[in-house]
């Protein structure tokens, strides 16, 4: 699906690029500073969520940690709908919201929200996140094929447009 949102003006996508992990995921820091190298080399916002075992849990909603990412991508693309007045009302949203207040981060300043696993890094630092969407033909939703012989997709790259509300339902889906 293709949003309406117009390019901004000098026609560069605006990207914000999140993980997030617990602060004991030694794994994460690693990847954290190899994909904070590719952003800002290309002039993208990169938002590393570092939480507690405990915060994790909490913003997964009890669930296996890998929700959080749902439950992040859920938050930013409400949160960057200037049209969505709805109040944040789960505990997980709450400690989305409350995270990505504390660190200054307004996804409305942004065309693309796109998770990375916190064990994934870039390898391509000459590929642009540009190159993906123009391929997607600027689709609202963009995952990652999974490599594997079963062709599955995988979760560990998902980029969204924000202000896009299939992409908002989609998230609100995915979590139930």
């Amino acid at each position: 699906m293709k949003g309406d949102r117009p390019l901004p003006a000098g026609g560069k996508l605006r990207f914000l690029v999140v993980t997030a992990f617990d602060t004991r995921y030694e794994v994460g820091y690693l990847c954290s500073t190899v994909n904070e190298a590719y952003c800002r080399r290309h002039g993208y916002s990169f938002w590393p969520v570092l939480l507690t075992p405990e915060g994790m849990v909490q913003l997964a909603g009890g669930r296996h940690c890998a929700w959080g990412k749902v439950a992040l991508l859920h938050h930013l693309l409400d949160s960057g709908d200037n049209n969505n007045s709805e109040a944040v009302t789960s505990r997980n949203d709450r400690t989305a919201a409350e995270k990505a207040a504390a660190d200054g981060i307004d996804a409305g300043a942004f065309d693309y929200v796109v998770w990375i696993d916190a064990d994934a890094l870039v390898l391509a630092h000459d590929t642009q996140l540009e190159h993906f969407v123009a391929s997607a033909q600027g689709a609202d939703l963009i995952i990652g094929e999974d490599m594997a012989d079963t062709d599955l997709v995988n979760t560990g790259l998902v980029m969204c447009k924000v202000g896009s509300a299939w992409a908002q339902k989609m998230m609100q889906r995915w979590w139930e």
